[in-house]
């Protein structure tokens, strides 16, 4: 609750540094610009080339990860799948066929 107390105090000074030191910032920024810029420049050279292998990769990404969660939903009812084939052949076997009537 100390901060609450301190808050107009700290609110204040900060307000007068900032101002105090906004000229020096201005006159700092042509040459961090100039520093910082060739960095700028490569960064968005570098996202601009890798963007369409990140989308290729995610693509591939994405289908694996499908493929996984198909598989995960699809090998566990394949027990299930072989039991109801054998029932049905089993079904098919036992049953007579239908007669048919020829005159």
């Amino acid at each position: 609750m100390l901060w609450l107390l301190f808050l107009p105090f700290t609110i204040v000074f900060g307000v007068l540094f900032g101002l105090a030191a906004l000229p020096f910032a201005l006159i700092a920024l042509p040459f961090v610009l100039i520093f910082w810029l060739p960095f700028l420049i490569l960064k968005f050279v570098f996202r601009l080339v890798l963007l369409p292998f990140m989308l290729l990769f995610a693509g591939i990404g994405m289908l694996i990860a499908t493929i996984a969660v198909l598989g995960a939903v699809i090998v566990p009812l394949i027990p299930l799948a072989f039991l109801v084939g054998c029932g049905y052949v089993l079904w098919r076997l036992t049953t007579r066929p239908a007669r048919t009537t020829s005159f």
